[in-house]
């Protein structure tokens, strides 16, 4: 719902829910490798790195007419990684890219997860496949672990200060430590370079913004369109600004109208204990998506 916004200087009614004015609401990046992980994690009851790697070659590699799928804004270091695992087999993350793909691809994901340290492990070892910088780990963990919390029947800043306690030292925590007790969440977001902004695509940025607004925020739709409202990389901030309100607000309060969306009675064939038959389902979906023959 926040690709439309996605780098655009494009202004929406604020008497009214951005939502409300969307055309087109499609398939994003986000959305792509949310769910080939959680395909991964239904069909095999487990997490593993180089499967999941494999399936992104194979998104990579369909007939779409686009090197990387039909999704529009991959990262430069997410197709280097994919590229290059598929050429070595190997991790091959792109130095220095502290990006917030990690946090986005796991928020959704972790509803499915069990709360144990053990998987914690395993969401590090699929995120290194395409991450080496720890904050972009570190935001990864704490967005699950927010997710944990939320399951837990925690909000507000009791989830934060319990997410905050099982994060390891570094920048995201500090940050998360000091939005638990600040008034003024964005210039906290900040503070170490105002240079970018608080829903920028980058690991200090939209994953810990996305946090706050959902532990703050009145309903799902009002955590979307505030995090529409930041600008940037609307469609990541969004999405991980969702997935943790769904655990705080009935999704039954959410406009039924937003998930009138191309591909979603596709989507709902999916059940809780398995993905849907074929490893191509998500393939073929995607492509009917866009209406490619």
């Amino acid at each position: 719902m926040g690709l439309p916004f996605e780098y655009s200087s494009r202004v929406f009614d604020s008497q009214n829910s951005p939502l409300r004015q969307l055309e087109n609401i499609t398939w994003s990046d986000d959305t792509q490798q949310s769910l080939i992980l959680l395909d991964d994690y239904l069909r095999f009851q487990d997490l593993d790195d180089h499967r999941f790697m494999r399936r992104l070659v194979t998104f990579r590699d369909h007939p779409g007419g686009n090197s990387f799928g039909l999704h529009r804004g991959t990262g430069r270091g997410f197709r280097h990684s994919v590229n290059m695992y598929s050429e070595t087999s190997r991790f091959c993350p792109m130095p220095g890219r502290d990006g917030n793909g990690a946090a986005m691809r796991v928020a959704s994901v972790a509803f499915a997860l069990p709360m144990d340290e053990s998987v914690i492990i395993k969401i590090n070892n699929v995120n290194r496949t395409t991450h080496d910088m720890p904050n972009s780990l570190h935001s990864a963990e704490a967005v699950v672990r927010t997710v944990w919390a939320v399951r837990q029947g925690k909000n507000g800043m009791n989830a934060l200060e319990s997410v905050v306690d099982h994060l390891p030292d570094g920048q995201v925590r500090q940050v998360l430590t000091n939005l638990a007790s600040t008034s003024d969440w964005k210039s906290e977001i900040v503070k170490d370079n105002p240079a970018f902004g608080p829903g920028h695509g980058y690991s200090l940025r939209s994953p810990l913004s996305a946090i706050y607004i959902a532990l703050t925020c009145s309903s799902i739709e009002d955590a979307i369109s505030t995090a529409l409202a930041l600008g940037d990389d609307t469609d990541s901030t969004a999405s991980i600004a969702a997935a943790i309100a769904t655990g705080i607000h009935p999704i039954e309060n959410l406009g039924r109208e937003l998930l009138n969306f191309r591909g979603c009675q596709e989507l709902l064939i999916w059940d809780n204990d398995k993905g849907p038959e074929g490893v191509d389902y998500l393939i073929n979906l995607e492509k009917s998506l866009f209406e490619i023959a």
